[in-house]
């Protein structure tokens, strides 16, 4: 499989695109950016890690998605973004955002010939989600683990007990090599973080 990241929308979100056998699966579409590269994919399936809007304009710009991937909440944490953009001074029209599979915690997919495994992690926000592809060793983080820091939980929404809880399963239960593919920044590993990372250390008590 390929994957390429896409940097897109006004916050510099990244998207992944990971060219499967039989589709492209497209993780958290920030902008309409994503399009050159899914070009001469079979079929697209969508997988938003939580609803805030710079995760998740551009599917404005998709057409004729297989399946759209997200907890339950978040279309309501979409709209809930949409205010806090407005009050950013940031002008979004919006996206008819409906999960074609809403999904309410962790839960073991089957997707165009892929298995991702998604966990739920709250904290940044009350929908949100990772999804680890074993395959690939890889985990998209969404904007729960960063580069050498963690996701905001001053957000609406947010809360520093349950994103503390979500990093503390994120490093237990995926392997050290495991690559971090984040929302925003470069890509890491969760051995690296739990080494150099500050913030996550204190997170989990670790000094």
């Amino acid at each position: 499989m390929r994957l390429e990241r896409v940097v897109a929308g006004p916050l510099d979100a990244n998207t992944y695109v990971l060219r499967a056998p039989r589709s492209c699966l497209v993780v958290d579409p920030g902008g309409c950016e994503v399009l050159r590269a899914l070009e001469g994919c079979g079929g697209i399936t969508v997988l938003i890690t939580h609803g805030h809007f710079d995760h998740v304009q551009g599917l404005g710009c998709i057409e004729g998605a297989d399946e759209v991937v997200a907890h339950r909440h978040a279309p309501t944490v979409y709209q809930e973004s949409l205010r806090l953009a407005s009050a950013w001074g940031l002008s979004m029209e919006p996206v008819d955002f409906k999960p074609t599979r809403p999904l309410e915690g962790d839960t073991r997919l089957e997707l165009a010939g892929v298995t991702v495994e998604a966990l739920y992690t709250p904290g940044h926000s009350p929908d949100h989600m990772v999804y680890y592809v074993p395959a690939e060793r890889a985990v998209f983080t969404g904007d729960l683990l960063f580069r050498g820091t963690v996701g905001n939980w001053e957000l609406p929404g947010g809360d520093r007990g349950l994103i503390a809880a979500s990093l503390r399963r994120l490093v237990s239960d995926l392997p050290p090599d495991a690559k971090v593919l984040p929302g925003h920044g470069e890509d890491t590993t969760i051995g690296r973080e739990l080494r150099e990372n500050p913030l996550l250390k204190a997170l989990l008590g670790m000094g």
